[in-house]
């Protein structure tokens, strides 16, 4: 149950990537509400920028333009991790086992393609 708090806050959010004749543009104009005891899920195809969202919700990444805040502040100051430090995130592919190796868990886009690296 919802309490009516926004525990994250995104208004005018715009993501856009460098291209060769003109950048790419993933976020324009977004705007999201998360309330405190809502649970939010992220669906959509292959490069529509589930992850790059999730990322600068954590503090990990920063957006081209527009404001996120995460418990009332940005969500960069939230510590030494960012936000990263205070908000959940469950990654993809992270159900495929019950024990993943240290390297799995702490890099899974590096260990992917090696086996040795992989989840038993």
């Amino acid at each position: 149950m919802t309490d009516g708090r926004n525990v994250i806050e995104i208004r005018g959010l715009w993501t856009e990537f460098p291209g060769a004749t003109r950048n790419f543009v993933v976020h324009q104009d977004l705007d999201l509400d998360v309330q405190r005891g809502e649970v939010l899920s992220l669906v959509g195809g292959s490069g529509t920028g589930k992850t790059v969202l999730l990322r600068q919700i954590l503090g990990l990444e920063s957006p081209s333009r527009g404001r996120i805040s995460v418990l009332g502040q940005a969500p960069a100051s939230l510590g030494e991790r960012g936000a990263a430090s205070r908000v959940g995130m469950l990654f993809q592919h992270g159900a495929r086992c019950s024990r993943p190796s240290a390297c799995w868990t702490t890099s899974p886009s590096r260990c992917a393609s090696s086996r040795r690296c992989r989840p038993s």
